[in-house]
């Protein structure tokens, strides 16, 4: 898919821009100097402008920046939106910004890519910057999707599919990986549960992330592995969410294997708690997370999925044997 066909599929989603646009005109000022990371066509960037801004600056590397320039230009707002061709860190940004507008959320709502970009990008904003978002949280769940569940999955050795190989290292790589998905609401075993409500300025940490929730099973069921997904407060009172729907959006869920399957007594609780670490203090990399019932615990650690060897680190010779 090139640049272009993939911005305007971001138009169709149409409940997503809406929130945008209603939270960036619940945030804006008159006069405002306002910043637009990653303005892609600059759909956000015009919002904007229109909701009186003073002037609106769009980062946006590559040949679509040119595309934001000329939309600029067409729509009338060339004398108040300027289109920065580039990426950060490489730009320097405008000084004394009163707005910083980011939508390029990974499915999990944080990780190393966004906490770099945020932490760079912070470094030269104001203490007292607004943001749209405002704030966001996660949001976890148990899901039943046996379907889901072996598909993400290599086959078990001794079984005709494994063609008499073994696959064990590479199934321990595979359930420790979240999977993007696109779940309905019938895949969830209990409702989802929320996490604190956290600031998108100042940059959240890892803490502040952690999720956890708990479901009694009124029957008896298994459950396959952890829904994640977030819920962003574009302005006051508008919210925007990626929760399992009939109609998926772009981002979908990340979904959070457990191999083998937790079985779960009827009337027993489930418990659950999805965190995040880093390698390095405040920085959001893995996602790990834990499932319990019944004495039984099953969980990953989304470093377990990455396929290195202690050489890939660049450890000292002879350290970690």
């Amino acid at each position: 898919m090139n640049d272009l066909a993939y911005y305007v599929g971001l138009l169709g989603n149409t409940s997503r821009v809406e929130a945008f646009r209603k939270g960036i005109e619940a945030t804006v000022r008159p006069g405002d100097r306002v910043l637009d990371l990653g303005t892609g066509v600059g759909t956000y960037a015009f919002f904007a402008a229109r909701a009186g801004a003073g002037h609106v600056w769009g980062v946006e590397m590559g040949r679509i920046a040119g595309v934001a320039t000329r939309l600029a230009r067409a729509n009338g707002l060339e004398d108040r939106v300027t289109v920065v061709r580039g990426r950060v860190p490489g730009v320097e940004l405008p000084a004394d910004l009163d707005v910083l507008i980011f939508e390029d959320f990974p499915v999990g709502f944080m990780d190393g890519r966004v906490w770099d970009l945020l932490s760079d990008v912070y470094g030269q904003l104001p203490d007292g910057i607004r943001t749209v978002p405002r704030a966001g949280r996660l949001v976890v769940a148990p899901v039943w999707a046996e379907d889901g569940w072996r598909k993400g999955l290599p086959p078990s050795s001794g079984t005709p599919a494994a063609q008499g190989l073994h696959w064990e290292p590479l199934r321990e790589l595979a359930r420790n990986g979240p999977r993007r998905v696109v779940l309905l609401p019938e895949h969830l075993l209990g409702p989802g549960v929320p996490g604190a409500l956290v600031p998108l300025h100042p940059l959240p940490q890892p803490a502040d992330l952690r999720v956890e929730g708990r479901w009694v099973a009124p029957e008896a069921s298994r459950v396959h592995g952890l829904a994640l997904w977030f819920e962003l407060e574009v302005g006051e009172g508008v919210w925007l969410s990626n929760e399992p729907s009939p109609a998926p959006e772009p981002w979908g869920q990340l979904f959070l294997t457990l191999d083998p399957p937790l079985d779960v007594p009827a009337g027993e609780a489930v418990e659950a708690a999805v965190w995040r670490e880093g390698t390095q203090p405040g920085r959001s990399d893995w996602v790990v997370w834990e499932v319990r019932c019944a004495g039984e615990t099953r969980g990953g650690h989304e470093f377990g999925g990455e396929p290195l060897e202690l050489s890939d680190l660049g450890l000292p010779e002879g350290l970690g044997e």
